[in-house]
């Protein structure tokens, strides 16, 4: 395994983009919904994403289709990308299978037919570099399982611009905010950034105990911190309509450092407070 410490971004920040850095994207998208009405299937021709906005849900953020297939008897299959600067999976599919029954009257007897129908699938995305992208899969019938459609969908990624009060946060020199991707060294300073207009107030360093809960110290400006390097927790709980316990225990693979900024608006004196959190390798 190689010596590397991956940070991750899943913070306040990455909600922020969620909610209004990806929304901003869509402001200028001329994206049509597709109806089709001879497979039964429904989706939007155009999708504008974030170039390196990885998100451990995958079919979160704007970086994703959605397809409806309205158990038409078809399915997706086969995604490509236009360019190995965009990848794209099918992350998900929703389907049910059942027996369809029918009488066969030379016979005197009812034949079983095991069907599966499918009611949606998505196609995730992550790009990059930003660029126009083309998107495409085959439309699969079920019965025959041979491709009779190929659609395309078109990707816009953009760079992610964020407007925030932050203007960095170095971890052993490296800026975070920036989504530099590894580090080797599970301890070092802490340093953060504000932009004009802003003040920061305070650094917390938080790391969750045996309980599952997240406690949290105070620290200055440009001190060393450690991060976390295991993360493990454990509860159980016995179900009020029968005697089961259920037990549930955790052993993260990325132990979490969460680092809580506080800030204040210089102008509004408003008081602020955002979150970031930093991923070590659990090599235990």
């Amino acid at each position: 395994m190689k010596k590397q410490i991956k940070i991750a971004l899943q913070s306040l920040f990455a909600a922020a983009l969620v909610l209004f850095g990806c929304a901003a994207l869509q402001t200028d998208v001329s994206a049509q919904k597709v109806e089709d009405k001879t497979y039964n299937l429904s989706y939007e021709d155009e999708e504008v994403i974030g170039v390196g906005y990885a998100y451990r849900y995958a079919n979160g953020a704007t970086a994703y289709s959605y397809i409806y297939l309205g158990e038409s008897g078809y399915r997706i299959s086969n995604v490509k990308s236009s360019s190995s600067s965009l990848l794209v999976k099918k992350t998900e599919e929703n389907y049910n299978t059942y027996s369809d029954y029918n009488y066969d009257y030379d016979t005197d007897t009812y034949k079983t037919e095991k069907k599966t129908s499918y009611h949606y699938t998505y196609i995730s995305y992550f790009a990059k570099k930003a660029g126009t992208y083309k998107v495409s899969f085959d439309v699969v019938d079920t019965k025959t399982n041979k491709t009779v459609a190929t659609k395309t969908i078109k990707v816009i990624a953009k760079n992610t611009v964020y407007q925030d009060p932050i203007k960095s946060i170095k971890y052993c020199g490296k800026d975070l905010y920036n989504y530099y991707p590894y580090t080797n060294k599970t301890s070092g300073k802490l340093k953060v950034t504000m932009k004009k207009g802003y003040q920061l107030v305070k650094i917390e360093v938080g790391k969750v105990n045996s309980k599952g809960v997240t406690e949290y110290k105070k620290v200055k400006n440009g001190a060393k911190i450690k991060l976390a390097t295991k993360q493990t927790y454990s509860y159980s709980y016995t179900s009020s309509y029968s005697d089961y316990k259920y037990g549930y225990s955790y052993n993260y693979l990325f132990p979490e450092t969460t680092i809580r900024i506080t800030y204040k608006n210089k102008k509004t004196k408003q008081i602020s407070e955002v979150s970031t959190s930093i991923c070590t390798m659990n090599k235990k």
